[in-house]
């Protein structure tokens, strides 16, 4: 039994669902990572932008860049006691600058290299937090984020820094990597004092 010939329409099928498949591809490497149905997780987790220290981040509502990141197991602020933890402090000094409306960075996250997530606002209250002036657009803001975590979090740890304290996966994030493995972990920020921003949650 001969077998009909395909029609020019056939192939023209195929090749739009051979493009389609290639698209699909395309968007799937683009968009968030569909780990789960949670909040947080799958399609609303943030888009995140990789950075490293001092080097601009492009975000979708402005410029970050993050200066320095160090660790420290005292925290010093101008009229204010100083803060000790027996754990250790990430502090982040980076700039902010909106580009189209008035905004601020209100979140930073440390994810430890255990999946562990230890998290500071600027609308929280205690030992850490988030402190970021609300510039118009086109004008630099000198920030500092401090987050508290355990020392066995930090080996292979990274910082995010969020516009969005309610919810991140509304808009994209920076990531930075704070370069801390497991042979430097135990000694990193000890017995160092950090001098932070006034106004930082918690400290005055």
């Amino acid at each position: 039994m001969r077998l009909p010939r395909p029609r020019r329409s056939t192939f023209g099928v195929g090749a739009l669902v051979v493009a389609g498949l290639a698209v699909t591809q395309s968007l799937d490497a683009l968009l968030p990572s569909a780990t789960g149905a949670d909040f947080g997780t799958g399609a609303q987790r943030p888009f995140v932008r990789e950075g490293i220290v001092g080097t601009p981040i492009a975000l979708r509502t402005g410029d970050l860049t993050v200066k320095a990141v160090e660790g420290a197991t005292t925290l010093e602020e101008s009229g204010a006691y100083p803060v000790t933890t027996e754990a250790v402090f990430v502090v982040v000094h980076f700039t902010w600058k909106p580009q189209r409306e008035k905004g601020t960075i209100a979140v930073a996250e440390v994810a430890g290299g255990d999946d562990r997530v230890f998290r500071a606002t600027s609308i929280g209250s205690g030992r850490d937090g988030v402190t970021c002036p609300f510039p118009p657009p086109g004008v630099t803001a000198e920030c500092t984020a401090v987050v508290e975590l355990p020392r066995d979090a930090l080996p292979g740890a990274s910082v995010t820094l969020s516009t969005n304290a309610i919810d991140e996966g509304l808009d994209d994030v920076a990531r930075v990597d704070l370069g801390v493995d497991a042979a430097t972990s135990g000694s990193w920020g000890r017995g160092r004092t950090a001098t932070v921003s006034s106004g930082l949650v918690g400290l005055s």
